[in-house]
C-alpha cells in the first residue's frame, strides 16, 4: 500500500471543507497517458482545509490487481480523479512515482496471499540472468570450486513431482538413514537408498548392495549383456581373457540357434527357447566345451552328463561313478518292492544288502 495525502478543491480553486469525496486512483505504465494497469476508487472526507488521506491499493478494485502491478519494468505514473456527486470525475493531475514503491519493490515482482509469497510472470534464475526453459534455474559461478547447490533442510525433507494432477511422485529423505522416491498417487515406495548404500528397488529395507524384490531384471539393446563380479570393472577395448581376469563375469547372449545363454568366463548355461526347439524349451545345458556339458530335460525329467539327449534318468556318456565312502552304494528295487543297496567288498565282489526303501 501506498499512503497518499491531497487536498479537494473546486473549479475555482477553493478548498473543498468538511465534505465526503470520491476518487479514483489509476497507476498507468511507462507515460501519463499510458496503459491502466491498476485502478481503484475511494471515499474520503476532508477536513477543514479540504485535506485528504488514503492508502493507494486499499480502495474498491475497478481494474487489474494491486499485488500483479509490474513495478520493476517501466516507468509507472500515478493519475487522480475528485468527484462530489460520485457522478462527474474531474482530473486533479498525473504525477510519475519515483521512490514510491520502487523502494518496496525494487527487486522482481514478488506477491503476496495472506501469508504465502508468490511470482508468476516467468521463470525464476540464481546466479545468472537468463534462465533457460525453467521455472526455476540455479547457476553456479564459473570456477571449479563453485557448486550449484539447492539446499532443503528439516524434518522430512521432500520435492514433490506432479504430473498435471495426474501423477505424482516424491523425493523424500524419510529420516537419517533412508532415501526414497515414491509414487504418491499409487502410494508405492519402489526405490530406496540408505546411507551406507544400499539400494532397495521394491524394499524399504535393502540388506545387500542391490536387493531386489518381487520383480526381474531385463537386458535388452544387443546380443551381449554383461553382469560383472568383480574388485575393478572391465576397460572398453580389453579383450574377453582380459575382462575374464578381472573377476567372474556374466554375459547374456543369443547363440547360433536362437537360445539364450549366460556365459561365465567361457562357461554357457544354455535356456533352450520355445522358438529355437518347439516342445523342448524346458531344456537346461551348462557347458565349457562339446563333451565336458551337464544337460537337464525338464520335460523329461533326465540329467546328461557329457550328453546333450540323455537315454536314461541319468546318463554318462563318457566316464565313470566314483564313491569314496565305502559305506555307500547303489540302491535298487526289485520287482517284488523290496530295496537293496549294492555295495562292494575288499575282493571286488558285489555285496547285495536288504534296506528299507527310502
Amino acid at each position: 500500500m501506498i499512503n497518499y495525502q491531497g487536498v479537494a478543491r473546486n473549479t475555482q480553486g477553493s478548498p473543498i471543507s468538511n465534505k465526503v469525496v470520491y476518487l479514483y486512483i489509476s497507476i498507468l505504465k511507462d507515460s501519463p497517458t499510458g496503459i491502466v494497469e491498476y485502478k481503484e476508487k475511494h471515499q474520503v472526507t476532508t477536513n477543514s482545509m479540504g485535506l485528504f488521506s488514503l492508502g493507494i491499493g486499499a480502495g474498491t478494485v475497478q481494474t487489474g490487481q494491486f499485488s500483479s502491478i509490474t513495478w520493476a519494468t517501466g516507468k509507472k505514473f500515478a493519475k487522480v480523479e475528485l468527484s462530489t456527486d460520485n457522478i462527474n470525475f474531474l482530473l486533479m493531475g498525473t504525477q510519475q512515482l519515483l521512490s514510491v514503491p520502487y523502494a518496496l519493490y525494487s527487486g522482481l515482482p514478488w506477491a503476496t496471499n495472506g501469508s504465502n509469497v508468490y511470482y508468476n510472470r516467468g521463470n525464476i534464475a540464481i546466479g545468472t540472468t537468463s534462465p533457460l526453459n525453467a521455472t526455476l534455474q540455479v547457476n553456479s559461478t564459473n570456477t571449479a570450486s563453485s557448486y550449484a547447490q539447492l539446499r532443503i533442510t528439516g524434518y522430512k525433507p521432500r520435492i514433490d513431482l506432479d504430473y498435471a494432477g495426474k501423477t505424482r511422485w516424491r523425493l523424500a529423505s524419510l529420516d537419517n538413514t533412508h532415501f526414497a522416491i515414491e509414487n504418491q498417487t499409487l502410494n508405492t515406495q519402489p526405490f530406496f537408498l540408505t546411507t551406507d548404500g544400499k539400494v532397495g528397488l521394491g524394499t524399504s529395507q535393502p540388506v545387500t548392495k542391490l536387493h531386489l524384490n518381487n520383480g526381474n531384471i531385463l537386458l535388452t539393446g544387443g546380443q551381449d549383456k554383461y553382469i560383472f563380479f568383480g574388485d575393478t570393472f572391465p576397460i572398453s577395448g580389453q579383450t574377453e581373457a582380459e575382462k575374464q581376469a578381472k573377476g567372474l563375469m556374466g554375459r547374456f547372449i543369443k547363440n547360433t540357434i536362437g537360445s539364450d545363454e549366460l556365459l561365465f568366463n567361457g562357461a554357457h548355461l544354455t535356456f533352450h527357447t520355445y522358438e529355437a526347439f518347439p516342445g523342448f524349451e524346458g531344456y537346461i545345458r551348462y557347458f565349457y566345451n562339446t563333451t565336458n556339458n551337464i544337460s537337464i530335460n525338464m520335460r523329461s525329467t533326465r540329467i546328461g552328463l557329457g550328453s546333450t539327449d540323455p537315454k536314461a534318468a541319468i546318463h554318462i556318456a563318457s566316464g565313470d561313478v566314483y564313491l569314496e565312502d565305502a559305506t555307500k552304494g547303489v540302491i535298487m528295487k526289485s520287482p517284488d518292492g523290496s530295496c537293496w543297496k549294492m555295495t562292494v567288498s575288499n575282493g571286488g565282489t558285489p555285496v547285495f544288502s536288504k534296506i528299507v526303501c527310502p
